[in-house]
């Protein structure tokens, strides 16, 4: 899938801080991209229940609230295709974005952070050397420290706003 659509950062969080529209979009994407609202909710119900099979109260209220709320949400926004007649729903290739939002970061996306923080580390090391070895060094070498986490840091904030 590649993403056409983009989504501001609002949206993706608004997507994502109901818990049934994660469940959703981690079933469909465990389920080959595509399913039926009656399977989701089965799904679903079993997760907030605990039971399995899911107690029918607890089915139908997690089935309207799909039906009602949720996956015309996710349809009018691109991540799903919701057929309401036929009942079936299937990712979109604009679900990529927000896809990645739900599996969390990566070590890929963590490596960066990691660099701050060593550098960070090592220039508070070396700030504390100089200040006991050589006080009149310490601001110096403080400063580069400073500046190298500052660049680093900078560098990392223009990355993610790209």
């Amino acid at each position: 899938m590649s993403s056409e659509t983009r989504f501001d950062e609002n949206e993706v969080y608004d997507i994502l801080r109901n818990e049934r529209r994660r469940h959703v979009l981690r079933y469909l994407v465990d389920d080959g991209d595509a399913s039926t609202i009656a399977d989701i909710a089965d799904h679903i119900a079993e997760i907030e229940s605990g039971e399995s099979p899911p107690p029918s109260d607890t089915r139908q209220s997690v089935y309207v609230s799909l039906h009602q709320t949720h996956l015309p949400k996710l349809d009018g926004l691109g991540v799903v295709e919701y057929d309401r007649e036929e009942r079936t729903v299937r990712l979109l290739e604009g679900a990529d974005e927000v896809l990645r939002r739900l599996e969390g970061p990566t070590d890929a996306d963590a490596t960066p952070l990691a660099w701050v923080f060593g550098v960070a580390v090592v220039g508070f090391v070396v700030a504390v050397g100089a200040l006991l070895a050589a006080p009149g060094l310490a601001g110096g070498l403080g400063a580069a420290a400073l500046g190298v986490v500052t660049a680093v840091a900078g560098a990392l904030y223009v990355h993610e706003r790209e």
